[in-house]
């Protein structure tokens, strides 16, 4: 027998009703954003210099921004409201990095970015083709099970493992090297980078947006927040809804400001003749809906 929902906590139909009534033009606005952002990305790397860090500022951080924000219009659709502060908070962290790479050393810090991906995936690697049983023992400790063999990953990790290493010797050897005597938790932190987002924040000026966005919704990814499960008063309490719209304005519009913020960023380095015609769009299509940005 099926179960059925308890509607009191979960109205699907109703999630979906309530977005809509509240919501509608903020989420056609950002789908068309979405639309806008994934020209962008074409327009902005045709114009580039086809460099790594036009390959990292566009083709990764640029690109995560518009995927994120199509992933919170779509959920926004649907009024899951939970979800939309883990997309809000990637589109912020995206847009710091963005900025920060081109605060100054782009090249470098882009650079920075990529070789600390690369050393990531190598120790993952390192780790299953040296062990092939790593990951069978991992699923054994936390007793999960799984039917895939791993005896079988273990000579693609391997095969990979050569053709990461041989990468960073030939194009990033003394790169690598400082990396592996460093070893910093973070990518941006490496050669006496910030030691956080926090600071990394600051150094662009955007502490007053870590503290007020970034922060809050870090919270909620954390388990941290109340406000997103349960309303208490002197009166009593209740359970808000799972499919609760009423926030979702808020994670909309902030998410908005920081994409406009990105594509405008992107903008001025490599298509600034596309600059009034952004203005235009802006005003005629998208400041309608979303009063509270002056670009």
């Amino acid at each position: 027998m099926q179960n059925k929902p308890l509607k009191s906590i979960l109205d699907r139909e109703m999630g979906v009703i309530q977005s809509n009534l509240l919501h509608s033009n903020l989420i056609n606005t950002s789908e068309d954003v979405v639309n806008y952002g994934l020209n962008l990305i074409i327009k902005s790397y045709n114009q580039s210099n086809y460099e790594l860090l036009d390959s990292i500022l566009i083709l990764n951080f640029l690109k995560n921004i518009v995927s994120l924000l199509d992933s919170l219009c779509e959920l926004s659709k649907r009024g899951c409201h939970l979800t939309a502060p883990y997309l809000a908070r990637g589109i912020i962290e995206n847009t710091f990095y963005l900025f920060w790479i081109l605060k100054s050393d782009s090249t470098k810090r882009a650079e920075y970015f990529y070789v600390f991906q690369l050393i990531e995936e190598l120790s993952t690697a390192s780790r299953v083709g040296q062990n092939p049983s790593y990951y069978h023992d991992l699923f054994e400790k936390s007793g999960l099970t799984r039917t895939e063999d791993f005896s079988k990953i273990s000579p693609s990790a391997n095969e990979r493992v050569s053709e990461i290493k041989n990468h960073l010797e030939n194009h990033f050897s003394d790169l690598y090297r400082k990396f592996q005597a460093e070893k910093p938790a973070k990518w941006y932190s490496f050669n006496n980078g910030p030691k956080s987002l926090k600071e990394l924040a600051s150094e662009i000026g955007s502490d007053s947006h870590y503290e007020i966005f970034y922060r809050d919704f870090s919270k909620v990814i954390h388990s941290a927040d109340l406000k997103y499960n349960l309303e208490i008063s002197s009166k009593g309490g209740r359970i808000i809804p799972i499919r609760d719209s009423i926030q979702l304005g808020e994670m909309l519009h902030k998410s908005l400001s920081f994409t406009f913020k990105s594509y405008l960023k992107i903008i001025h380095k490599y298509i600034p003749f596309e600059l009034e015609n952004f203005r235009k769009i802006y005003i005629q299509d998208w400041q309608r809906n979303y009063t509270q940005t002056t670009v």
